[in-house]
């Protein structure tokens, strides 16, 4: 409770995780937040992947995500729906033009302008493919893990050589059990690092195999009929939901789709058809 002075030691015991684990599994945790555009510089917001929606939508009013709440729809059904979270836990006065709507419409929404993007804009999907697909050539975990593997296999043989010395009593038992408990803590360290690299690179194979079907479906024609989350976080950036038209009516019902790296790749002249692209629902 502050009585006792307290001090911190480094290196007093051997950690439970190595500092390079530890370190991979601060940089994967990072990656897991999303910056709140209407936040102060420095602050994050924690990006939560229960839901596919989920620090996906963002309030056109307030810049908040919006949150997942069940109404009820008889006595035994409810159905998801997806509000502004400052008038949630702050009422509605404070966001007064933000509406609740439902999980269904988003999903249809983003279906219809799905097929909209592959029917009259294949250069700019195939932009976002590309895009998506440039981010995953970049991960270096296939390398790392092969360099791991290579060093696991070195520091077993190295392990397997001291025992073999142990038996013809070329090494005392002191130094190989100094020796033995020195490889075996290198061994766990890289056992952990390849099971991260392993995790990642299996988890770069789903999203390419992912990307691979969309351009056989955009290529065969046979297009998304059902919500598919893997499309969706592959080229949506963010959903905004609700706009202040040009005449200064609200419509709360309007949802925009921003998609990855867009808005480098668009010519200028072509910006304005994109902004038909928006999907407004009732």
């Amino acid at each position: 409770m502050g009585e006792e002075e307290q001090y911190y030691i480094k290196e007093h015991h051997e950690p439970i995780v190595s500092p390079e684990i530890w370190d991979a599994a601060q940089e994967i945790k990072k990656s897991r937040y999303r910056k709140n555009a209407m936040s102060i510089e420095g602050t994050r917001k924690k990006y939560s992947r229960k839901f596919a929606f989920s620090s996906m939508c963002e309030c056109g009013f307030c810049g908040k995500y919006l949150t997942r709440r069940s109404h009820n729809q008889t006595t035994t059904q409810t159905k998801p729906v997806w509000k502004c979270r400052t008038a949630t836990n702050f009422g509605i006065e404070n966001c007064p033009h933000s509406k609740s709507i439902d999980e269904a419409i988003i999903e249809n929404a983003f279906l219809e302008m799905f097929h909209l993007l592959a029917d009259n804009f294949d250069d700019v999907l195939d932009s976002v493919i590309c895009s998506v697909e440039e981010t995953l050539s970049n991960d270096e975990s296939a390398v790392k893990l092969q360099s791991v593997e290579k060093t696991l296999r070195t520091l077993e043989s190295k392990r397997k050589k001291l025992t073999d010395m142990l038996l013809d009593d070329k090494i005392t038992k002191e130094a190989y059990d100094a020796k033995y408990n020195e490889l075996t803590r290198k061994i766990n360290q890289a056992k952990g690092e390849r099971s991260l690299y392993s995790s990642n690179v299996e988890a770069q194979k789903h999203v390419s195999q992912r990307m691979r079907e969309i351009r056989v479906c955009i290529a065969e024609a046979d297009m998304l009929d059902t919500f598919d989350r893997v499309v969706f976080e592959s080229i949506v950036e963010k959903v905004i939901v609700g706009d202040m038209n040009e005449d200064g009516t609200v419509d709360p019902y309007k949802l925009t789709f921003v998609l990855k790296g867009m808005e480098d790749r668009i010519v200028p002249d072509a910006k304005s058809r994109y902004k038909n692209l928006n999907k407004k629902v009732g």
